[in-house]
């Protein structure tokens, strides 16, 4: 699980956080806790044409047999901005096509997990 942060609160960056979050963390939180899948994703998926097929009560089946308990491992977060330029219609259906990744300036990494980004996004290993 890796949280997405938007780079700036413009409604942009925002609604590319919602989106990066819909399909790397609630793809499968949702149904597993909520019992639901996101709408977010759920309309993206159904305008792209690639929503699963659902048989007549798969979804009674997901929201009667949420978990009861639910254990994370968190490393980083995500960090996402808002498209800068138009997604190639021809290229492969991919979670990016709706933002791209956002280095913010400064960041920095927990030297005990074996490596620091500086800002001049060199990468020094341990």
């Amino acid at each position: 699980m890796t949280p997405s942060y938007s780079r700036s609160q413009n409604p942009a960056d925002v609604k590319a956080s919602v989106l990066a979050d819909a399909f790397f963390n609630r793809s499968f939180l949702d149904p597993s806790v909520k019992g639901e899948f996101p709408k977010e994703l759920v309309e993206i998926l159904q305008e792209e044409g690639y929503m699963p097929i659902i048989e007549d009560g798969d979804l009674t089946i997901i929201k009667n047999n949420t978990v009861d308990i639910f254990g994370v491992n968190y490393y980083q977060p995500r960090r996402v901005k808002a498209k800068e330029h138009l997604p190639n219609p021809e290229s492969p259906f991919m979670p990016d096509r709706y933002f791209d990744n956002y280095i913010m300036p400064g960041r920095k990494m927990n030297l005990h997990r074996g490596w620091e980004i500086y800002e001049k996004e060199s990468i020094i290993f341990s």
